[in-house]
């Protein structure tokens, strides 16, 4: 089993080989999470995951993807134990004020 820091060396190079496909539904993911201070690493862990999924920062806390990974969101979000930190949301679109 991979160490935190393997975990995040194998994302990091992980990442500029892997194409995710777009929802063939046009909706989003989206989800929030309140990661507690005392877990700091996981939290960093998580955010390399969303990176690597092709998540984006939409504000602090809230990432966004219009890319086919939701399972692999929900295994990233089990793998870190983080099951009572996050929310998950399948969203429509979303809106920007004018």
């Amino acid at each position: 089993q991979l160490t935190e820091v393997g975990k995040l060396k194998a994302l990091k190079y992980g990442a500029r080989k892997t194409v995710w496909p777009d929802r063939k539904d046009g909706k989003m993911i989206m989800l929030m999470y309140d990661i507690p201070k005392k877990k700091q690493n996981v939290r960093h862990a998580f955010r390399s995951a969303l990176k690597f999924l092709n998540y984006m920062m939409l504000q602090k806390s809230v990432w966004i993807s219009d890319k086919d990974v939701l399972e692999e969101t929900e295994r990233a979000v089990r793998d870190h134990n983080l099951t009572d930190c996050v929310s998950m949301f399948v969203i429509e679109k979303i809106m920007v004020p004018k």
